[in-house]
C-alpha cells in the first residue's frame, strides 16, 4: 500500500511541475512575443519623423542609423527646463531619423553610471546596441543639439 501511495505521490508532483512548466514557458513566450511586436511597432511608425520624447529602453531600436541622443534631465533644473521649452517649440525642426529622448536624471541611476554621466543636462549618443557613440553637455537649444550629431 505504501509502495502505490508514493508511485501516486511521485505522480501527482510530476504532473503538477509539468503543468507548471508549460504554463510558465507559454507566459514568457507571450511575454517575448508582446516585446518583439513593440519593437516592430516602433521601427515601422513615424521612423520618417523626427521625435522628443520620454525614454523607454526599446525606442534605442530606432538608433538604427545612430541618430538616437538621451537627454539625461531633471525637473528642479532650471538649464534643463529652458532646453525642454526650446526643444518643444521647435519640433517640426528635429530632423527625419533623429531622436531625442528625455531620460530622467534622478531615476536612471544605471544609465547614469553605464554612461558616465554625472549632471543632468548631459546628451549622450548612442547606437541600437546602447552603446555610446558620443557625450556632451551645454548648449541650450535644438540647433545646440543638432550641431553635434549632424
Amino acid at each position: 500500500m505504501n509502495k502505490k501511495l508514493i508511485l501516486f505521490s511521485i505522480s501527482m508532483i510530476s504532473t503538477f511541475a509539468l503543468i507548471y512548466f508549460l504554463h510558465t514557458s507559454v507566459s514568457h513566450s507571450d511575454e517575448n512575443s508582446d516585446l518583439i511586436h513593440a519593437q516592430e511597432d516602433i521601427l515601422r511608425n513615424d521612423t520618417q519623423k523626427g521625435k522628443y520624447e520620454v525614454y523607454e529602453p526599446q525606442k534605442l531600436l530606432y538608433a538604427h542609423d545612430g541618430k538616437v541622443i538621451l537627454f539625461f534631465k531633471a525637473d528642479w533644473c532650471a538649464s534643463c527646463s529652458v532646453i525642454d521649452e526650446k526643444v518643444l517649440s521647435s519640433l517640426e525642426q528635429i530632423p527625419s531619423g533623429v531622436y531625442i529622448f528625455k531620460v530622467d536624471f534622478d531615476k536612471e541611476i544605471e544609465l547614469r553610471k553605464k554612461y558616465g554621466v554625472t549632471l543632468q543636462h548631459t546628451f549622450v549618443q548612442v547606437d541600437e546596441f546602447g552603446d555610446m557613440i558620443d557625450k556632451w553637455s551645454g548648449g541650450i537649444t535644438l540647433d545646440d543639439i543638432l550641431e553635434k550629431i549632424i
